[in-house]
């Protein structure tokens, strides 16, 4: 049985919180539970209630209100679970929808976070954000009701209108009612304080993004009171305006709407690839528009590569080859980078299979989240594509953070894709670089941000004749001095 944890943060909410947590302990069966009420410096007597009718719940008595995302975040240093439910305590259960969220959490590897269908008390939908703040939706709220493009907008900002009769991924869920994995809620930190009341939950949605899907199960409901505060009461809407300001500051020029027309260049390197190349620019080109290109750079190969790639190009005038610096893998990327004019810069193997939605994935993942690098999972084959691992994430142990990744690299080049803006940092590369995709991770986790899909959107073949290696590491002289010497350059560069 999963263990879910569970955290409520009341002000003066002594009134509604016992029904939620009446309805929390009567319904839900099929998780073991760990509640905690914080009570954010209220002066109701919430703390002393709850401890009376719910001894087996613990709570947190603060002495002052640190907000919504404060209060949550109270809760941090105590959970050990596998999943954790973040909960308003105006949140009513009428039967156990809790567990087939987490049973979802089981089955889906590449989600992170989850929702019910969040239901007035007539039982009908409340239309509550689902997709990530834009200041058109935000300032149009108290205009919907005159109808037009303010309610049109504000529909998009809902979507009402969207049919829910499945799983459905969305990239803002309200802070009301979020499952997510304890594990990444804790990486990232929980909620950021610099929001007391307001867009905490947008900003946590776009940054939980970044490990995975935020999905919403319409199959299953709780119903919320939502007393929408802010249009009934002046200090609670200055709030939200303060609110969503810093939220804009926060994300600026990180909107969708920034990459709606972002060009793409696939940059690859090739060298003796002929026996798989084809294969893997055919399953590139499907995804690319016109006006994006795929950059192939030959270092000198000695079969019929450069050949295949040209009789390619003659037929497609997306594909551009052009000759490698004869100097090897690392600076033939770099040339090839030099030379790419896309918006967003897909590093490519001459010898794997891009699955069909990868580019579209990561487009979407960059909108996501506003970072500026985004790193895809992979399933591992040989050279005939036959399955050796489901996952490279899983079977190198990859981990995020700039730290972990220059300890263990887990930035592979062809899971990678980034911003223009990162090799404005990145070039040229320094000399005697061991790896240049750790380089442009490590440099991207230091400005920008890095994105990631747990789900693997390319096979990864490994065979006899990989260049580069995932498999054999040099002496551990050598690993330091080059983790070293990056560490090095990396503080060097970003001066």
């Amino acid at each position: 049985m999963k263990k879910v944890s569970v955290s409520l943060v009341s002000y003066n909410s002594g009134d509604v919180i016992e029904a939620a947590l009446t309805s929390l302990f009567r319904e839900v069966t099929g998780v073991e539970l760990a509640v905690y009420v914080v009570d954010n410096g209220g002066s109701d007597g919430t703390a002393g209630r709850v401890r009376d009718k719910f001894p087996q719940v613990t709570v947190l008595d603060l002495k002052e209100n640190r907000g919504f995302g404060g209060g949550h975040n109270a809760v941090l240093p105590l959970l050990d679970s596998d999943y954790h439910l973040i909960l308003n305590p105006d949140v009513i259960f009428t039967y156990d929808a809790l567990t087939p969220l987490c049973e979802w959490l089981d089955e889906h590897g590449d989600t992170v976070l989850v929702t019910p269908l969040i239901l007035n008390a007539d039982g009908t939908v409340q239309q509550v954000p689902r997709r990530l703040p834009k200041r058109r939706y935000m300032y149009s709220r108290p205009l919907a009701r005159f109808g037009g493009v303010f309610r049109k907008w504000r529909e998009e900002y809902t979507m009402n209108g969207s049919r829910f009769d499945g799983p459905t991924d969305i990239t803002f869920c309200t802070g009301c009612f979020m499952v997510v994995r304890t594990d990444v809620y804790k990486q990232i930190g929980g909620f950021d304080e610099d929001f007391f009341l307001y867009c905490e939950d947008a900003d946590l949605s776009r940054r939980l993004s970044a490990y995975g899907r935020l999905v919403c199960l319409p199959q299953h409901s709780v119903t919320h009171g939502w007393e929408r505060g802010s249009s009934k009461s002046g200090h609670l809407r200055k709030l939200h305006l303060q609110a969503m300001e810093t939220y804009f500051a926060k994300w600026k020029n990180r909107e969708a709407s920034v990459f709606c027309d972002d060009t793409v260049s696939v940059v690859m390197a090739s060298y003796n690839g002929n026996a798989y190349i084809r294969q893997q620019i055919e399953s590139i080109l499907p995804q690319l528009r016109e006006g994006d290109e795929l950059l192939v750079s030959d270092d000198g190969s000695t079969d019929s590569t450069r050949e295949t790639v040209a009789a390619m190009a003659a037929e497609d005038s997306r594909i551009r080859l052009i000759d490698g610096p004869h100097a090897g893998v690392i600076r033939n990327f770099e040339q090839a980078l030099k030379a790419a004019k896309g918006d967003v810069l897909f590093l490519c193997d001459q010898d794997d299979v891009w699955y069909g939605d990868k580019v579209a994935a990561v487009l979407q993942k960059f909108r996501q989240t506003g970072a500026v690098l985004v790193l895809h999972d992979a399933r591992l084959t040989d050279g005939d594509l036959n399955e050796t691992a489901p996952s490279y994430f899983a079977a190198h142990g990859t981990k995020a953070g700039y730290f972990n990744n220059w300890l263990k690299n887990g930035f592979v080049g062809c899971h990678m894709a980034f911003r223009r803006e990162l090799l404005d940092v990145a070039l040229p590369f320094p000399d005697d670089l061991p790896m240049h995709d750790q380089w442009l991770g490590l440099l991207a986790e230091k400005r920008g941000g890095v994105g990631r899909i747990s789900r693997p959107l390319s096979d990864y073949r490994r065979h006899g004749q990989t260049v580069t290696s995932v498999e054999k590491h040099g002496k551990i002289t050598d690993m330091i001095k080059n983790r070293l010497a990056i560490a090095k350059a990396i503080a060097k560069r970003l001066k």
